[in-house]
């Protein structure tokens, strides 16, 4: 208990909780002060006045010995006046810290309520043992923004009252997650044949994985492949046509948005080998090579020679026909042809053959028809195409200049065929070498 008074004022004071005193006296006159309270009544014979009890503050003068968590609160009136004392203590520090990451920037940090603090302070750090304030709060819980992704935080709580500040909590750390990637960059594809494509890009740290997109048109891109490195080759495409690409990356953080795309045409399709090969002698040093032409074609290559598994390059043309000079008479030669376009260069075509005409002779085969015969000579070149017909009006023998300056026929080696004008049946079919 502690007394204190001016001119003889007592006042009781009990130190433990809450004690509440009413003082009353004689406005005019000495008289005794007195304390009633819950403790009893203490009565003192020094003279109190009301400018001893009020106008002079006794609450002051208390509160100037106080000790810390005690006010004292006076309320007076005029019979009387009233005193308020109250003791608080300093709060425990908060437990049950708890951190939670909300994002790659974000941590909240929660605890127990502690029953008598009115406010909260909360203290970070990136190392424990150099925390600094970072905030205050009046509930029991603190919402932290704008860190560092794939950071570890350390925190601890303190909690506060009126009496002061308690020690802080137990420290507690948390890392934020790793912020989600960018999408690659660099993104690139390239043709390697006309049925593949290979797409790359520039590696991003941290990628656990890659999703590959692709498509025909570029606004509709669906998942076409995944990769852990930082390319994806994509087969089985159709030739000559155009394929666009975008790539995602996942990292620990989450996973990109697409890239920007990339395009590629896939090379046109390697041609296959020429057709219909046909090698015809035009005399004892030519031969001439035909085949059917090849869509997309930008230019044939004939290899001959005069043996067939063993061909060299001997020409090249644009068009569908090559002609070869210098050759030996009554020789056979052999002849192969590849085609290139965009594609490629294809493989060689099947072999043909033809065999120069001989250096002399003039009619192989002679003639002779009946003088009673009517009949039709039609003359085919060796590949089957038609030159000219005659019709014989039925001599006793037709020579070989009748005959020659008959149908007007090139030297060169033909396909004979005598029919009966009347009926049209074959009557014999020959080759037969002309030579002037």
């Amino acid at each position: 208990m502690k007394l204190f008074s001016k001119k003889g004022a007592i006042a009781a004071l009990v130190c433990a909780c809450i004690f509440v005193s009413s003082l009353s006296w004689a406005s005019s006159s000495p008289s005794s002060v007195l304390f009633s309270g819950i403790f009893g009544t203490i009565i003192s014979a020094i003279e109190a006045t009301y400018e001893d009890c009020c106008l002079r503050d006794s609450c002051g003068k208390y509160n100037g010995n106080k000790t810390t968590g005690v006010k004292c609160t006076q309320h007076c009136y005029v019979s009387g006046c009233t005193y308020t004392y109250t003791t608080t203590t300093v709060p425990a520090a908060p437990t049950g810290v708890t951190l939670t990451v909300k994002s790659s920037t974000s941590i909240t940090v929660s605890w127990t309520a502690v029953s008598d603090a009115t406010s909260y302070i909360i203290y970070r750090g990136t190392s424990s043992s150099n925390l600094t304030q970072v905030g205050t709060s009046t509930s029991a819980t603190y919402t932290q923004t704008g860190l560092t992704a794939g950071t570890t935080y350390y925190y601890t709580v303190a909690a506060k009252n009126t009496a002061g500040t308690s020690a802080q909590s137990t420290v507690v750390s948390a890392t934020t997650t790793a912020a989600v990637p960018s999408a690659p960059t660099n993104v690139a594809a390239s043709a390697t044949s006309s049925s593949a494509i290979t797409v790359t890009w520039t590696a991003v740290t941290g990628a656990t994985s890659y999703t590959i997109y692709g498509g025909t048109s570029s606004s509709s891109l669906s998942e076409i492949s995944t990769s852990t490195s930082a390319t994806y080759s994509q087969t089985n495409l159709t030739a000559n046509t155009t394929y666009y690409y975008a790539v995602t990356v996942t990292t620990s953080g989450g996973t990109s948005v697409k890239s920007s795309t990339a395009s590629a045409t896939t090379q046109a399709a390697v041609p296959s080998a020429p057709t219909n090969v046909v090698a015809t002698a035009t005399s004892i040093s030519a031969i001439t090579v035909t085949w059917t032409a090849v869509t997309g074609a930008t230019s044939y290559t004939i290899y001959g020679g005069t043996n067939s598994s063993s061909l060299s390059q001997i020409g090249t043309s644009i068009s569908t026909t090559y002609s070869q000079t210098n050759l030996t008479a009554n020789t056979t030669y052999y002849y192969a042809v590849t085609v290139t376009t965009s594609g490629g260069t294809s493989v060689k075509s099947s072999t043909a053959n033809a065999t120069t005409q001989p250096s002399s002779g003039i009619i192989r085969n002679t003639l002779s028809i009946n003088a009673n015969d009517n009949v039709t000579i039609e003359a085919y070149m060796p590949n089957g195409k038609f030159v000219k017909s005659y019709v014989s009006a039925g001599s006793q023998h037709l020579t070989s200049s009748e005959f020659i300056s008959s149908m007007k026929l090139q030297p060169g080696v033909y396909q004979l065929v005598i029919k009966d004008s009347r009926t049209g049946k074959v009557l014999s079919s020959k080759q037969t070498l002309i030579n002037r």
